[in-house]
């Protein structure tokens, strides 16, 4: 029995900081510039975009994909964003939600929050989240996209 207690007691030992690095989350950004194509849509009340680009993150250079509603009903004046994307082909993937209002300069600057909802490879099971602030130029069909927040993963 106490040979047992002794196996157990090690196995938890061994394998503590092992979960609890699991579980840190380290600093996470991502920025860079998208391109996008937007068509008017019912269903978002305003517009759907389907965006790609190049991104800098901390975890090197990494392709963007991703697709978005921009509603223009909910609120008077702004625009509420709700997406998703991709970096890597699913190495990392996440929804964000974002709000924002037309600036005279005819830019749309847009803040709100963004999750990681998984991944593959090295990033299976990821998680985290933080902060998105998105400057759109809509006649460009363009927008300087930065992720800042952490970022959860099993090594």
């Amino acid at each position: 029995m106490t040979r047992w207690t002794l196996v157990a007691l090690s196995a938890v030992v061994l394998l503590a900081p092992e979960s609890a690095a699991a579980q840190a989350g380290t600093p996470f950004h991502v920025s860079g510039t998208i391109h996008g194509e937007g068509m008017p849509d019912l269903a978002c009340r305003g517009f759907y975009y389907s965006h790609t680009g190049s991104m800098d993150s901390s975890l090197g250079p990494l392709g963007w994909t991703g697709d978005e509603c921009v509603d223009a009903i909910a609120q008077p004046g702004a625009f509420t964003i709700t997406g998703t994307f991709s970096l890597d082909n699913g190495l990392l993937t996440g929804r964000f939600e974002a709000t924002g209002s037309p600036e005279t300069t005819g830019q749309v600057s847009e803040s709100g929050t963004f999750a990681i909802t998984g991944g593959s490879g090295a990033y299976c099971g990821a998680s985290g989240g933080g902060t998105i602030t998105i400057v759109a130029q809509p006649t460009a069909s363009t927008a300087d996209v930065e992720l800042t927040g952490s970022l959860s993963h099993r090594r």
